[in-house]
C-alpha cells in the first residue's frame, strides 16, 4: 500500500506540474495575460488544487490511510482510532500551505534573481514540497494543529478585511466597465449592453428581495427579536444604498453597482444568521444542504477575490476606497498596467516625426520595457525590488488560513463526524460573519458618500 500510494502521489504531482504549465499557456492565449498574471494565478490554482486533494482524502481516502493511526496522536475528543484522519486533513493541508507561503515570503525578501527564478518556476518542486510538508504534519500531534487553528482565526479576520476591500472595488469596477461598454454600443446603435445591464440589475435586486423575505421565514422564531432587528437594519441599508446611488453621490456608482453590493449584503446576512447555534431562531442550522451551499459559495467568493487581485492593476481600481491620499484597493494590487505589451513598435513602424533610421532605436527601449514588465530580460529582476511579491504571498498565506476556517465553520468541526456537511452552527462563526456584514455595509456606504463629504479629493 505504501509503494502504491507513493507512486500515485508522484504521478499526481507530475500531472499537477504539467497542468500548471498548460493553464498558463491557455490563459495567455485566451486572455492575453502577462507573465506576472500567469504566475499569480498559478499560485491561486496551487492553493485550490491542494485543498481539493485534502477534501478527497477526507471524503474517500481516509479508510485506506487508517495505518497512520500508529504514528498520529488521536485525542479521545476526536473519537480515537482513525477519526483524526478525516477532518484534520483540512487542518494539516492548511498548515502545509501556510508554511509554504511563509517560505515564499522569506524567498521574496532577497529581492534578487533567486527570488525571481523561484517565484516564476519550479512548479513541480513546489507541489512536491507542499505535499511533503503535508505528509510530515501527519506525524504531528493534533494538539499542535489545534493551536494553529486558533491562531488562524485571528489571521482569518485580517483576510476578511482584504475581501471586503476587494469586493467593494470589484463591484465599482464591474459597473464602470459595463457602463463604458454601453456607451460604446450606443454610439454604434446596439442595445445588447443596455439590456444586459437592466436584466442583471433587476435580477440582483430580485435576489436581494428574495433573501430578505426568506430570512423572515428562516430566522424569525419565537423570541428572536434580535434577528428581526438585523433583518430590518439590512433592509434600511439596502434602501439607503439605492437612494445614494440614484442621487449620484458618487459619480461612478450605478444601480448595477448598488445591486451587486446589496445582493452581497443579503448573502452575508443569510450566512451570518444561518450560523446561529440557536436552533429556535435558525431553521437552517442543522440542514446539510445549507452548510454545503455556504461552503461552496464561500470558496467561490474566496477564489474570485484572489483572482481579482491577481489580474487587476492599480490603474484599474475604482478609487472609491481611499484613506487620506491613499487608494486602499490600489495598495493591494500590482502597479503594472494589465496591457504590458501594448505600445511596442513593430518592425517597420516608426514615429511619424522621427527619421526612418531611428525606427529600431525607438523600438528597442520599448521592447526592453516590455521584457522588464513581464519579468524577463537582463534587468527583469528589477520588478522584484518592490514589496509587491511579498505582499501577494502574504495574502496567499492568509487565504490558506481562511480556507481552514471556511471549511470547518471557524474551527467548530465535530471530530466525531468524518464529512464536512455534518458541522454544526457555531457562535464564533455567527459573530464573525455579523462583523463581516456590518463592516462591509459601512465601507460600501462610505464609498458612496465620501465624494460629497470630501469634495476636494479625487476618487476616480
Amino acid at each position: 500500500m505504501c509503494i502504491r500510494d507513493r507512486v500515485l502521489g508522484a504521478l499526481a504531482s507530475c500531472a499537477g506540474g504539467v497542468c500548471f504549465q498548460c493553464f498558463c499557456s491557455c490563459f495567455q492565449s485566451f486572455f492575453g495575460a502577462t507573465l506576472k498574471q500567469q504566475v499569480r494565478l498559478s499560485y491561486v490554482l496551487l492553493t485550490s488544487f491542494c485543498i481539493l486533494v485534502s477534501l478527497l482524502i477526507l471524503w474517500y481516502a481516509a479508510p485506506t490511510l487508517s495505518w497512520f493511526v500508529y504514528f498520529i496522536e488521536c485525542p479521545e475528543a476526536s473519537g480515537g482510532a482513525d477519526y483524526c484522519l478525516g477532518i484534520s486533513s483540512i487542518y494539516r493541508m492548511s498548515l502545509a500551505l501556510s508554511l509554504f507561503y511563509l517560505y515564499m515570503i522569506l524567498m521574496m525578501t532577497c529581492k534578487n534573481q533567486v527570488s525571481r527564478s523561484w517565484n516564476e518556476g519550479g512548479w513541480f518542486a513546489k507541489i512536491v514540497i507542499v505535499f511533503l510538508i503535508f505528509f510530515g504534519l501527519m506525524f504531528v500531534p493534533n494538539k499542535y494543529i489545534l493551536y494553529y487553528a486558533e491562531v488562524s482565526q485571528y489571521f482569518g479576520v485580517v483576510f476578511i478585511l482584504f475581501q471586503i476591500v476587494m469586493w467593494v472595488d470589484l463591484f465599482y469596477s464591474w459597473g464602470e466597465k459595463w457602463i463604458a461598454y454601453y456607451d460604446e454600443s450606443r454610439e454604434m446603435q446596439e442595445s445588447c449592453w443596455k439590456y444586459s445591464i437592466i436584466i442583471t440589475t433587476v435580477l440582483m435586486y430580485a435576489g436581494s428581495i428574495y433573501l430578505i423575505i426568506m430570512s423572515f421565514k428562516w430566522f424569525n422564531g419565537e423570541g428572536c427579536s434580535d434577528n428581526v432587528i438585523k433583518i430590518v437594519t439590512t433592509i434600511v441599508i439596502i434602501i439607503l444604498i439605492a437612494i445614494l446611488t440614484v442621487l449620484r453621490f458618487a459619480q461612478n456608482a450605478s444601480l448595477l453597482t448598488s445591486g451587486a453590493g446589496s445582493l452581497f449584503i443579503c448573502y452575508l446576512l443569510w450566512s451570518a444568521l444561518s450560523s446561529d447555534p440557536n436552533t429556535t431562531c435558525n431553521a437552517l442550522g442543522r440542514k446539510k444542504s445549507t452548510l454545503i451551499i455556504e461552503q461552496v459559495l464561500g470558496f467561490v467568493i474566496l477564489l474570485l477575490a484572489l483572482i481579482y487581485v491577481t489580474i487587476t492593476s492599480q490603474q484599474e481600481t475604482s478609487g472609491n476606497l481611499s484613506m487620506g491620499n491613499t487608494n486602499i484597493a490600489a495598495g493591494l494590487v500590482d502597479k503594472e498596467t494589465k496591457n504590458d505589451g501594448e505600445g511596442v513598435l513593430e518592425e517597420g513602424e516608426a514615429d511619424a516625426e522621427a527619421p526612418p533610421r531611428a525606427t529600431n532605436q525607438a523600438a528597442e527601449p520599448q521592447q526592453q520595457t516590455l521584457l522588464q514588465n513581464n519579468g524577463q530580460g537582463p534587468e527583469g529582476a528589477d520588478s522584484y525590488k518592490s514589496n509587491y511579491h511579498i505582499a501577494f504571498h502574504f495574502i496567499m498565506l492568509l487565504s490558506s488560513m481562511y480556507v481552514l476556517l471556511l471549511l470547518t465553520n471557524w474551527g467548530n468541526a465535530n471530530y466525531l463526524d468524518r464529512q464536512l456537511p455534518q458541522y454544526a452552527s457555531a457562535s464564533t462563526a455567527h459573530r464573525v460573519k455579523l462583523g463581516y456584514l456590518w463592516t462591509y455595509s459601512a465601507l460600501f456606504i462610505w464609498s458612496l458618500i465620501a465624494p460629497k463629504i470630501c469634495p476636494g479629493r479625487d476618487f476616480q
